[in-house]
């Protein structure tokens, strides 16, 4: 992943300079290894992670899912985990989990108690809006420009997030247009798709760290497309910017 184009490093990243601390990922790959077992995420830093243990106050995990990482158990310090994602993707109760568990708003919260976990706290997100600079919505017909600022992390989430969809439509419509903010993984593919659809002359794919309020000033509405809630960040920052930009946005 380029530094700086991930919305939920952002997160991290504010963490850190309000509070300090260190960040060390526990996933032992650059990129997602399908099957690799959650069980073993983490295990490569044990030793590193029991050091930093000593002079820690806290641990603040952040999780795309909810589920247990058995490196955890080693650290006697406090650990907090968030939730990136919607918690509804969890399957059957979750019993005596082991820490305590922030989540964005107050159904995800009555899902947690559901699955029989009440030790969490709701911290309701937000974005710095000083750098977005104020625009109207306006479109005085001609090319449409839709704003996409969530790339896939697997194969698989071109058609679970949309993109094969959005491929097809440019295809059929001449006046439509789309820019992706790419982070540096799958880029090589979806080009592919791209040429593979025809649409290259339609499609721009930004795979570096830009302003991306200079790209949102070129664009007309966000969208972001999913066949799973599970798939979006709970927070979903590209949509939040775009509507603060002073466009629509498109999310199913």
């Amino acid at each position: 992943v380029f530094p700086g184009t991930e919305a939920m490093m952002k997160d991290i990243e504010q963490l850190m300079g309000e509070f300090g601390g260190e960040f060390l990922n526990l996933y032992p790959f650059r990129s997602h290894i399908p099957g690799f077992p959650q069980a073993f995420i983490g295990m490569q830093h044990m030793k590193e992670l029991r050091s930093k243990d000593r002079d820690a106050d806290i641990h603040h995990v952040f999780l795309s899912r909810l589920y247990s990482l058995p490196v955890l158990r080693t650290l006697k310090k406090p650990v907090v985990c968030s939730v990136v994602s919607t918690v509804s993707s969890m399957i059957g109760p979750v019993k005596n989990f082991p820490y305590h568990v922030v989540v964005s708003n107050s159904g995800e919260g009555e899902l947690l108690r559901s699955r029989g976990i009440t030790r969490f706290s709701i911290i309701t997100p937000g974005i710095d809006t000083s750098a977005i600079p104020p625009g109207n919505f306006s479109y005085d017909g001609g090319e449409f420009v839709l704003f996409c600022g969530s790339a896939p992390w697997v194969s698989s989430h071109f058609q679970k997030k949309g993109f094969d969809l959005l491929l097809d439509v440019i295809g059929e419509k001449n006046d439509l247009r789309l820019v992706c903010l790419w982070r540096g993984i799958l880029y090589d593919e979806f080009m592919t798709r791209i040429e593979d659809a025809g649409v290259t002359a339609r499609v721009e794919v930004i795979n570096k760290k830009v302003d991306v309020f200079q790209v949102l000033s070129r664009a007309h509405a966000g969208i972001d497309l999913s066949e799973l809630p599970g798939d979006v960040a709970a927070f979903p920052r590209s949509l939040l910017e775009s509507l603060v930009a002073g466009m629509p946005v498109i999310a199913s």
